[in-house]
């Protein structure tokens, strides 16, 4: 390399020093007089308009109501993979200002791998906010006996590999015969239901909610452990003979080496705002459960997830 030349960087690298640079970028040079905002950013890899983007921007103000002297935003990294995302947060300043949004199981398993991405031990998972369980919903027809028949064809459909349901999938296969079919998002998975040109469907319920409510799905089962007060008719998988609970949960993640006296008030601050009325009624509306689990109890059922799935 001739003398002067800039270093060569990879595009890999250039990406994962741009994620990382945006992490912290809002605060370099900031400087807080004492009464003054201090900024807090939620960091997602969802594009701008996308499901992530849009259930960041209805909590943010909840958080903001519940973390006094802090202004949140928003900030999407649309063309970071989940390991680069993952990257980014652990290597953000530790003071704070940069929480990464997470969804548990989905964000450790890498899609067409399996294989967690092994940056979990260099991330705090301060606090999850909100558990999305998987149903599995059919069209309104549809019996559970029906798809248990050995019958041509049984297809189930799925969200991307790597989501949550895709995750669960193959333990809801041993007791159901139905062939995969991943689709492109969990949206496009209900339209296929919808539609009739699949046998049903296990997605989010916060994915299908207003097509149960309007009768133009099915649910035949909640992966839950007992049932749900948003849909207290339906039983869970549990009761039907198929023992898989399966959620996933939402909430987010710091660097392992951010003080506890970082951490501390804004676990406080999640857990006020899962006890918000108002982010409670929000987040039924949305067929999603309010539910706080703290730094230690989130790990540890991480740390089961990944086992129990292997990745």
């Amino acid at each position: 390399m001739p003398a002067g030349s800039p270093p060569v960087t990879s595009p890999r690298r250039r990406l994962l020093l741009g994620l990382t640079a945006g992490l912290a970028a809002p605060f370099l040079a900031r400087v807080h007089p004492a009464g003054a905002m201090e900024n807090v950013t939620l960091v997602t890899g969802g594009a701008e308009g996308g499901p992530a983007d849009l259930w960041l921007r209805a909590f943010a103000p909840f958080l903001e109501r519940h973390l006094p002297h802090h202004a949140v935003s928003v900030a999407n990294r649309p063309d970071a993979t989940r390991a680069q995302l993952l990257a980014g947060i652990a290597a953000a300043p530790a003071d704070g200002r940069s929480l990464g949004y997470v969804v548990t199981p989905d964000i450790f398993a890498q899609p067409g791998t399996g294989r967690a991405s092994g940056l979990f031990r260099r991330l705090r998972l301060l606090g999850a906010v909100a558990e999305d369980p998987l149903v599995l919903v059919a069209p309104p027809e549809t019996s559970l006996a029906s798809l248990q028949r050995e019958r041509e064809p049984q297809t189930l459909a799925l969200p991307p590999e790597g989501s949550t349901a895709a995750l669960a999938a193959p333990a809801l296969q041993e007791h159901l015969p139905l062939a995969p079919l991943h689709f492109p998002s969990a949206a496009a998975a209900r339209q296929a239901t919808l539609s009739g040109n699949v046998s049903a469907a296990l997605v989010r319920l916060s994915d299908a909610i207003t097509a149960i409510q309007e009768g133009r799905l099915k649910a035949l089962g909640l992966a839950l452990a007992e049932r749900c007060a948003l849909l207290p008719e339906t039983p869970t998988l549990g009761e039907r003979g198929i023992p898989l609970v399966a959620s996933a949960r939402r909430g987010f993640a710091l660097p392992a080496t951010t003080p506890d006296a970082v951490a501390a008030p804004l676990s406080t601050a999640l857990a006020r705002v899962v006890a918000d009325p108002e982010y409670v009624a929000q987040s039924n509306a949305a067929g999603i459960l309010p539910a706080f689990l703290g730094e230690a109890d989130w790990t540890r059922l991480v740390r089961q997830q990944l086992a129990t799935l292997k990745l």
